[in-house]
Order: C-alpha cells, then structure tokens, then sequence
C-alpha cells in the first residue's frame, strides 16, 4: 500500500502574529485598525474636561475682577442715566502701578512714580468712585482732567433749560466753554476758576442742579475711582454703550 505524506501534520507550526499595542494601550487588529480601548482614553477625555473647567473658571474670575455690575441711584445723572438702571463697569482700564516700584525694594525713601497702564480719565468719561462724603459709590462724568483750569459760570434763569439763551452761563474749561448737549439744566451755581491739582478730576453730574459733585467737595482724588462705566444693560429699552462726546471745541494738543 502507497502511503502519501500527510502535508498536514507535518508541516511547519505557525505562532500567531505578535499585537502592536495602540497609542491608548489598547490592542489592535493585524491590518493595523484598533480593536480594543484600554483605560488610557478615558483617562485623556477626563483630562479635557478638567482642562475646560478650570478654564472657563479662570476666565469667570478674570472678568468679576475686571468688570462689574452698578445700579444707578438718582437722578443726578439725568438724562443720560436714570435711577434703577444698570450698568457694567470697566475696572482695569485705569489700572495703575509704581514705576519705582523695584527701586523701592531696595530704596524706602525713593519716591512713588505711579503711572497708568492705559491711559488715565478723560473728560467726557462717565465713573463710578467712591463718595468722598459719604460710604457709597457715586456716578459722575468728568469735565476737567489734571493741570486744566475749570470755572462754572450760573444760568440767571429759574428753569434752567438747556437750549435756552442764557448769556455765558456754562462749564469752561482752559476758557473754552463746553458744548455739552447731554445736560438736563444748565448751572445755578458758580465755581470761581481753579487749577485741577495733580493726581485728581472733576466731576459733575449731567443733571446739574441736583448733584453732589466737585463744585460741593471739590476735585476728586483718583485713587477713589472704581472704574469707568461703559454699557447699560437692564432695562433692556436703556441696552447699549454709553455715548461719548468729542469736545471738539477744545483743541488737543500734539
């Protein structure tokens, strides 16, 4: 009897191909597609979401510190802001620091240099400060900056309207007198001419027979400012940002 080889049983054994593990630590497929997730994935998607929180809470603290939120109470801002309406407040655009501040370290008689970061008020900025009378927060717009000289001169006329002749009557800055249409009255009272003194502004409120302002207390000190509000959001008939005038009538200088 011819008995053929058996090719089967007697070939040579094959070991199964050797598994690349993936990126993940899961196994994958001969023809190089993944086949099983290990715990490494689910540990990259928790990372990400950990990220994303702590993010988003870096950015939310960022902005309370930044911008804050002010209820008008009043009516001395009138007509430009009424009482019960909110605001957003920029606190950092008037950030300052000490540019001696190294110099100090080493030096405690070195004097402060404090400078702004930006750029300090300009006439025409509406803030929120602290009261100087009172423990409150006020709202004011600025007319006169460091350095100007500002007068008041009184309207004669009991009502006070604005658009109505009343000879010089008005706010003079650097004698130019301002062109300020956002006025609800026109001044009954005077303010004899003073030099801004460093480190201070003057305010007034738009509604200028019923404000506490500098032409009661005097200038303001900067270092009371809590920041400059720059949108009215609530009631929602009032949403917008707040206009700001040009003055074109007092000429910049170079």
């Amino acid at each position: 009897m011819h008995i053929e080889e058996d090719k089967y049983w007697h070939s040579d054994p094959r070991l199964p191909e050797p598994v690349d593990p993936g990126e993940d630590g899961g196994s994958t497929d001969p023809e190089g597609g993944p086949e099983l997730t290990g715990g490494g994935s689910n540990r990259h998607v928790f990372r990400e979401i950990v990220e994303t929180v702590l993010v988003t809470l870096l950015i939310f603290f960022v902005v309370r510190a930044v911008i804050q939120n002010f209820k008008v109470e009043g009516d001395s801002m009138l007509p430009t802001l009424h009482s019960e309406q909110y605001l957003l407040v920029n606190k950092g655009l008037y950030f300052r620091y000490d540019a001696n501040f190294l110099v100090r370290l080493f030096n405690s008689s070195a004097p402060e240099d404090m400078r702004y970061l930006f750029h300090g008020p300009q006439r025409g900025d509406i803030l929120v400060f602290e009261s100087p009378t009172e423990p409150r927060d006020f709202i004011k717009r600025v007319v006169a900056v460091e350095g100007e000289t500002v007068e008041v001169k009184a309207d004669p006329d009991s009502t006070g309207r604005p658009g109505d002749p009343c000879g010089d009557c008005g706010v003079y800055v650097d004698g130019v007198r301002l062109d300020e249409p956002y006025v609800k009255a026109t001044p009954d009272y005077v303010q004899e001419p003073i030099v801004v003194p460093p480190g201070t502004i003057y305010v007034l409120g738009d509604n200028r027979r019923n404000s506490s302002d500098s032409h009661v207390w005097g200038p303001l000190d900067v270092n009371k400012i809590v920041g400059i509000a720059f949108l009215s959001y609530w009631p929602t008939n009032h949403w917008g940002f707040l206009p700001h005038p040009t003055y074109a009538e007092i000429k910049k200088g170079p």
